[in-house]
């Protein structure tokens, strides 16, 4: 195994006569797996990512586990070979040229190939495919008619790699940002090119007219597209397979409402469930709003109405055009919303849960000392942590009360069941507001979007912005959401356990 590009996590080679010599070194970024007489060979590169070198293990107790080879597995990393090691191929090699192994084998290009025998389809496909990053798996579709009918159509396949991916400990690097002005999508490609942080890519809409459109929900590497004049028509969306789904929904209120859509995972019913909260003013003269909820279920291509939704939903601060409303967040089986009591006067504001099991709402408890003096709240998702966050109060105040406890960015964290909150102060200098994408170095730092087109990474302990990274081609307005890269179908899905 061992990469073929710098930026393809894992790519599997054919089974050749390699010409491994020690004054031509092996790829340090892979991890190869070869079998020479009866042992097995495994080569760990310096800058291999270590689930490449847990597939290397897998398959190396694969070929053991079908008499392919005898054993022992030979472990050797690199700047650690003996000349006993390069003498092992060197040896397998001219056995590989003698005209019965080649005849038998056949060659690529003149070179002599082994036959290796014929690998389940379980194997293939749970214990080795299902480890790959959907980037890897995409490409491996483009092999064969077969290939792509088997990765496209099995589900349990797609289950299997998002849930690898989530609870793997390079989940950071499976982790996408998508990235929408009002005339184009971008999606994040690579991370740490240069002085970048990353870079991004335009991608194909799968409606014409994206302009005339809103992304109001995502989870997992799903996304919702509705239009902006409100036609009943919801489009469930992956964006790396580009594959979709036409959801009707029920009508809407005749006079303009508030709204706003979560999606998320409930693990109980196997399904993905979509939230749309529609708040309509029922009261003008005291200005209450009836807001009412109703649950999309994917897996029953169904809708149904549940209770009504407690409090108002708090407008964004960021830009009205490009995202409705607040977003619900999907985290620990409930989406959350910030909301607003027009009957309280003490706490006015509020985190309301939705839990996609029961169905039920309930308000989620913060720390004490979170006490915002605006009503732009935002919740957020970083880095499978819950996030409050709102602008710093005006420049004169903030300067005279700096070395104060005025914390405007939390992040609630869990520890044996039990909920920590922790607050930090962000403030950037000619800057109103800000949205965290992801934590960095052990959540000691964030990375912020903020001003037109500008991206920073800020020390949460030190108030300082550490650096501006620069975006080739980011446009100068845009919003994001972040989800973790899956092949996952809208269009046929229909619940797998987990």
């Amino acid at each position: 195994m061992a990469p073929c590009c710098a930026y393809d996590p894992l790519h599997l080679v054919p089974q050749i006569s390699l010409p491994l010599q020690p004054n031509q070194p092996l790829d340090s970024r892979g991890a190869f797996v070869v079998h020479a007489g009866s042992a097995v060979y495994i080569w760990i590169g310096e800058k291999c990512a270590s689930d490449m070198t847990d597939c290397a293990r897998t398959a190396a107790s694969h070929v053991i586990a079908y008499r392919v080879a005898e054993g022992p597995v030979v472990f050797v990393k690199q700047g650690e070979e003996t000349p006993q090691f390069w003498l092992v191929f060197e040896t397998e090699q001219d056995r590989l040229r003698t005209p019965e192994i080649a005849n038998k084998g056949g060659s690529v290009e003149g070179r002599p190939v082994v036959s290796l025998p014929k690998v389940p389809n379980d194997i293939i496909f749970g214990g080795i495919l299902s480890r790959l990053p959907v980037r890897s798996l995409l490409r491996l579709m483009s092999v064969s008619k077969y290939w792509k009918s088997m990765i496209a159509s099995d589900p349990r396949l797609a289950l299997d790699q998002m849930n690898r991916s989530v609870k793997s400990t390079c989940s950071f690097d499976r982790r996408r940002i998508l990235i929408w002005d009002l005339d184009s999508v971008f999606l994040q490609d690579k991370k740490w090119v240069g002085n970048s942080f990353f870079t991004i890519r335009k991608i194909t809409c799968p409606v014409e007219d994206f302009s005339c459109h809103l992304i109001v929900a995502a989870c997992d590497g799903l996304v919702c597209l509705r239009k902006r004049k409100m036609d009943n028509v919801i489009l469930f969306w992956n964006p790396l397979t580009g594959e979709t789904k036409r959801v009707s929904e029920p009508p809407v209120p005749t006079t303009p409402p508030n709204f706003s859509y979560g999606l998320g995972y409930d693990s109980s019913s196997d399904d993905y469930k979509l939230v749309r909260i529609c708040a309509e003013l029922s009261d003008a003269v005291n200005k209450v709003f009836r807001t009412m909820v109703r649950v999309y279920s994917l897996r029953h291509n169904s809708w149904k109405q549940v209770e009504d939704f407690p409090g108002q939903l708090l407008r964004p601060f960021l830009r009205p055009l490009l995202r409705p409303g607040v977003l619900g967040v999907f985290f620990n089986g409930a989406l959350y919303w910030t909301t607003y009591d027009t009957q309280s006067e003490d706490e006015p504001w509020k985190v309301t849960a939705f839990d996609l099991a029961k169905e039920e709402f309930s308000t989620l408890e913060v720390h004490s000392d979170f006490k915002p003096e605006s009503s732009y709240i935002q919740i957020r998702l970083l880095d499978e942590k819950l996030c409050l966050y709102y602008p710093p109060p005006h420049r004169e105040r903030w300067e005279r009360e700096r070395g104060r406890s005025s914390s405007n960015f939390w992040l609630i964290n869990e520890h044996d069941n039990s909920e920590t909150w922790s607050g930090y102060a962000i403030d950037i200098p000619s800057c109103k507001t800000f949205t965290p994408l992801c934590l960095l170095k052990n959540d000691e730092q964030v990375s912020l979007a903020y001003g037109e087109g500008k991206i920073g990474v800020y020390n949460l302990e030190d108030r300082t912005l550490v650096r501006d990274l620069h975006i080739p081609g980011i446009p100068k307005d845009f919003e994001e959401v972040t989800f973790t890269e899956n092949l996952i179908s809208p269009d046929t899905y229909n619940g797998l356990i987990r």
